[in-house]
């Protein structure tokens, strides 16, 4: 039987080994570097820079999970790759932009790849009466699992997608521009069309309405008539007296 003496030491060698494992935590090893892989400035605006993304995951096979908003400043792609016929890797990118100045803008990007796992269970239905019954398989169903996530730290991954946003920026500025032109005139030609109709409503209620209604009879809206010209008197000619004015 172990002495009293190797007991102790026994408790004493568990007690180390735990501590060690608790000190291993996630938020003890967290120094919140600001590394320049995770942003980048550009002289453009968020709203270009979220577009200038957006074009150059589309171009590598990457599907639009969350599109860019001019509120929230910030779009996320996801691109998928089967391992086998029961796993398959993922890769999802975020990107959020904001102002630094009148003409600079900073990107920031974060990306994490999962793995995942098929399960793929078949369902049945028993076919009978009492003890004699027989299972049917009806269909399978499919049960995702995610076995693995953790964030991408290899910086020549962000130093490509970078250089992938500087290489779509010219167009994607363009494509704001002319976008933001559009909208304008849209809005413009809406005033325009909503001043015209709110007029061409009142003439048709001025023509319906009776000639003694409040409609008709209101001076802010009703159109004023235009103001006769005065009478002016005959001119007089001078001339001389005749023999017939006596």
């Amino acid at each position: 039987m172990p002495t009293a003496k190797f007991k102790t030491l026994l408790l004493c060698c568990a007690a180390i080994a735990l501590g060690a494992c608790a000190e291993k935590t996630l938020y003890d090893a967290e120094q919140f570097s600001t590394d320049t892989k995770d942003k980048h400035i550009f002289e453009a605006s968020p709203h270009a820079l979220l577009r200038a993304f957006r074009n150059a995951v589309l171009q590598n096979q990457y599907v639009i999970q969350e599109e860019e908003d001019s509120n929230k400043n910030r779009i996320k792609a996801l691109k998928v790759n089967p391992l086998d016929d029961n796993q398959y890797a993922g890769l999802s990118i975020e990107a959020s932009a904001g102002h630094l100045s009148d003409t600079n803008s900073i990107l920031r990007i974060v990306a994490h790849e999962s793995q995942y796992e098929v399960t793929k269970n078949t369902e049945t239905t028993e076919i009978g009466a009492f003890v004699f019954t027989i299972p049917l398989p009806t269909g399978q169903k499919q049960t995702v699992t995610e076995t693995r996530k953790e964030t991408v730290k290899k910086k020549d991954f962000y130093e490509k997608l970078y250089a992938a946003v500087t290489k779509e920026l010219p167009e994607a500025k363009l494509e704001v521009k002319f976008e933001q032109a559009d909208q304008y005139r849209t809005e413009q030609d809406k005033a325009r069309m909503q001043e015209r109709a709110k007029l061409e409503a009142q003439l048709e209620i001025q023509q319906v309405a009776p000639e003694n209604s409040p409609l008709t009879t209101d001076k802010s809206t009703a159109p004023q008539a235009l103001p006769k010209p005065a009478l002016m008197p005959p001119k007089q000619v001078d001339r001389k007296p005749s023999i017939n004015d006596f």
